[in-house]
This record gives structure tokens, sequence and C-alpha cells, in this order.
């Protein structure tokens, strides 16, 4: 990929309240659904697990973790592909405990339907989307893990960052936050180095049951 890198249409997505806020060269929007993405890119770097492990645990999340040091929290862990189909919260942690012998959170459980649509769509177009944690690719620019992005030092820390990159940020969109907005451009960037065969990879390279990597990319 890195050999033809500089021209391929390239995206960084999060999810967010509107539904999926998306960062490419030209500025920042938000969409209702992935497939809409699919037509228009060839690279979509994406905050959301994609390979699901059938016990839920992923080498990937472990290895994102410890990079993070304090700020492991932030890496959620990803939901085993046996549980998956399941759309309400207490069967869905009643079975986790009942298999795994642990629960799941619900702050967790919240983001299953967007895992759910990403899954289909990864499935049809298993080259086209490539995992990110923005938490990693801020690390990854700073050199250390930043504070909280839910403070104001922590906010201007990771805007400071990414401006260096891309310039004044635009206006964040209509359906999404400033932390929405924030981590899209810094999920934009680390797909940009993916692109380009300069990103760090967490993970062993591992393919879950259907045939998708369990990798992070920062």
């Amino acid at each position: 990929m890195s050999a033809h890198g500089s021209t391929l249409r390239i995206c960084g997505v999060d999810g967010c309240p509107g539904g999926w806020i998306v960062a490419d060269g030209t500025g920042c929007r938000v969409v209702h659904d992935l497939a809409e993405l699919v037509p228009a890119y060839d690279l979509i770097g994406i905050d959301m697990p994609i390979g699901l492990a059938d016990d839920g645990t992923r080498a990937c999340d472990v290895g994102a973790r410890k990079a993070l040091f304090h700020r492991a929290s932030t890496v959620f862990s990803a939901p085993p592909r046996s549980l998956l189909a399941i759309t309400d919260y207490p069967t869905a942690n009643a079975r986790s405990r009942e298999v795994f012998g642990r629960g799941i959170s619900k702050q967790s459980f919240m983001i299953w339907d967007k895992i759910r649509e990403l899954d289909v769509q990864a499935r049809l177009h298993p080259d086209r989307f490539v995992e990110i944690h923005p938490e990693c690719s801020f690390a990854a620019m700073a050199g250390e893990p930043l504070p909280t992005k839910h403070s104001d030092p922590g906010k201007n820390f990771r805007k400071n960052f990414l401006e260096k990159h891309f310039g004044t940020l635009p206006d964040v969109p209509a359906g999404a936050r400033v932390a929405d907005l924030l981590d899209s451009y810094a999920v934009l960037w680390s797909a940009r180095r993916f692109a380009a065969d300069r990103h760090i990879t967490y993970g062993d390279g591992a393919l879950d049951s259907v045939g998708l990597a369990m990798r992070i990319v920062a």
C-alpha cells in the first residue's frame, strides 16, 4: 500500500451522537451510515473494533493498554464474536458471565450497535477498513500518552498537535462533539501513516474466525 499511499482517498472515522464523524483532506462531516463511505474512500481508518476474538481477548487491546500506561482504561474490551448478535444488555451480560466468567460494562455495550454495523462492512470490504485507537495516535504524535481529552488542557494539547499536521481544524459539525472531531483527525493521521507504511501496529497479527485482522494501528 505504501507505494501508492499518496494517491489513496483516505479518511478518519469516529463514532459520534449523530452517527459517524468523518475527517479527510477536505474537512469534516457527519454521516449516518458507514456504507456511504465505501464508494468514496480507498482506506477508512476507524475508532471501533474490527477483528473480534471468540473469547473477547485480543492481543492488540493488551498491547495498546501497555503503550498507554495510565491511560490504559481508554481501550475498551472488544466483545466476543459469539455475543455480538445479542441486542439487550442484561442478556449479553448474563451470557458473558456464564460462558466466560466475566461481565460486560454498560459503557462497552453501548457501542455494540456500531460494532455490528462496522462488522458488516468490514466483512464485505476487509481491505478497506483499519482499526485505529485515537489515544494511541495522540501518544505516537506526542511521544507519550496525553492528559484526558475531557479536560481543557487535554483538548488543547490534542488540538495543537493536530494543527501542526492539518492546519486550522474546521468547526465541529452538527451531530458531533469537540472530542469526536479531535479523535477523527487523530485517526486520519494514523490512517495516512498506515498507507505510507510508517505506522505502529499493536497485536500479534492474528485473524478472527471470519478472517478479519485483530490489530490496532497508530
